[in-house]
């Protein structure tokens, strides 16, 4: 009875050592896992084994502003100010642009236009078009590159 104890002791300390030491868990995280190591602390220690040391969220958020970090310090001349707005965006589209500012960093600058489009194949006959009467050079990004009629025609122009 004895060791069964002293077992239960050093399990419940060794957990709760280790989630004191973490320095990455907040304070409401360290709670709720200390309540759940005392209230059921054999669960919750194989609870916490299996799931208490996953870090996903704050090592991809890390990695995340390391990554926007160095954007920033390549392309700083190239991502506008959040002012540049309300001189060059209509009243009614700010909002959208804004937003998109928000998220990555790049707000409007002078010298671009932009136009809505009826759709894709309106889209893609204009954009062409543009590739076409290019002068010097032409940069075009795609997350998914297909071979259907929209990639190869890009591709073929």
């Amino acid at each position: 009875m004895t060791v069964i104890l002293v077992l239960h002791v050093l399990l419940v300390l060794t957990f709760t050592v280790r989630i004191l030491l973490r320095d990455d868990l907040s304070p409401p995280g360290r709670l709720a896992w200390f309540i759940v190591l005392n209230v059921l602390p054999y669960l919750g220690s194989g609870t916490y084994f299996l799931f208490g040391e996953i870090d996903i969220g704050n090592r991809a958020k890390k990695r995340h502003d390391e990554i926007f970090a160095e954007i920033r310090a390549k392309a700083a001349h190239l991502m506008g100010e959040s002012c540049n707005s309300e001189k060059l965006i209509k009243r009614i589209y700010r909002p959208a642009f804004q937003y998109a500012g928000s998220i990555n960093g790049f707000h409007p600058q002078g010298g671009n236009t932009a136009e809505l489009m009826a759709d894709g194949d309106a889209t893609l006959t204009r954009m062409l078009a543009d590739i076409d009467a290019a002068t010097d050079h032409v940069h075009v990004l795609y997350y998914i590159w297909l071979t259907d009629h929209t990639g190869t025609a890009v591709a073929d122009t």
